[in-house]
């Protein structure tokens, strides 16, 4: 009986023994590659990423309002860079339109990592690909898509735009972000191809659109106005099918702009009267009523009482039919 007892107080101290042996192994170990490889790590390229392919907007009449286009981003590991190699790095800085105040600096930095260029068309990778310029120590690239909106300054406050790293910031871009854009994730280029975003359809006719812009550009020079917004809606639907705003902004350059109440739409971001605009809805809904003709007339006297307030008129108009009330704009 005494020796099973020894026996089982053994094989528990045994047992207790192995398992904090085996501990304290992983942990050397686990120091040993902390030791030996992290200088390493630090110098390993990162892996190609890439964004999904954000979807497309488009406008009623399947104008390309919003669409995303392949490119190549350069980004540097200073570390890595070779002395005698430094007139090569500063060609190719130069190149990328550097100025020189961020190359002396990048220069002496002890940096991992920092972003050299972004967005690069194909045309420019071709163009260096021969001097072997883009293959010098420390210089890497991974491919993104960049935003593009062909018309420009049409429709800005409507579209939006999205940030450097695809992220919808304004308008339908921002709205829209989750259908847009596939992920809200980066993930390694071999685990997500042929994974795109939804494309979205607006009522907006592009046409109509421009027109509109135009008018009320002009409106607003003639006028010194401060802003001008003007909507155009299709009354047996309720499709809105322009919606304009003056001054506006070109979105392909949102980080230009330094007046950031130009991001907003007007139309839809402050509250107006409807006033005199209402006018016309009142006079279809009592003639489709049969609650007057159209050959009725009307007495207007400058002014009326109306539950102890004063209406008034800019004159006395007179006798006036249903539509000489539109026209006039009466209010008596």
């Amino acid at each position: 009986k005494c020796q099973g007892k020894k026996l089982r107080k053994y094989l528990r101290y045994s047992f207790i023994s192995f398992w904090l042996i085996l501990g304290f192994l992983i942990l050397v170990v686990k120091l040993v590659r902390l030791t030996l490889f992290e200088d390493a790590k630090k110098h390993m390229k990162r892996p190609e990423k890439i964004q999904y392919l954000r979807g497309f907007i488009f406008s009623s009449d399947k104008t390309r309002l919003a669409n995303s286009v392949k490119t190549y981003s350069f980004y540097v590991n200073p570390t890595r860079f070779k002395e005698e190699l430094k007139e090569k790095y500063f060609i190719l800085f130069r190149a990328l339109e550097r100025k020189e105040e961020y190359i002396e600096k990048i220069w002496k930095k002890k940096i991992h990592f920092s972003w050299l260029k972004r967005f690069l068309k194909v045309k420019w990778i071709k163009a260096f690909e021969h001097k072997n310029l883009f293959r010098l120590p420390g210089i890497h690239y991974t491919k993104e898509y960049k935003r593009e909106y062909p018309h420009s300054h049409i429709a800005s406050q409507i579209i939006g735009f999205v940030n450097f790293d695809g992220n919808g910031i304004a308008g339908i871009e921002y709205s829209m972000n989750k259908y847009l854009k596939a992920s809200n994730e980066l993930l390694p280029l071999w685990e997500k191809e042929n994974i795109l975003g939804k494309d979205v359809v607006l009522t907006i006719n592009i046409p109509l659109q421009t027109e509109i812009e135009k008018m009320i550009e002009k409106i607003m020079q003639e006028t010194q106005a401060k802003n001008v917004s003007a909507m155009v809606m299709r009354a047996d639907t309720g499709d809105i099918l322009a919606m304009a705003n003056k001054p506006s902004f070109d979105p392909n350059f949102f980080y230009k702009v330094k007046n950031y109440a130009l991001f907003k739409n007007n139309v839809i971001s402050y509250n107006d009267e409807p006033g005199s605009t209402f006018k016309p809805l009142v006079m279809a809904f009592l003639l489709q009523n049969n609650k007057i003709k159209e050959d009725d007339k009307f007495n207007c006297k400058g002014k009326a009482e109306f539950f102890g307030s004063t209406i008034r008129d800019e004159k006395i108009h007179g006798l006036l039919s249903p539509r000489e009330i539109i026209i006039h704009s009466c209010n008596v």
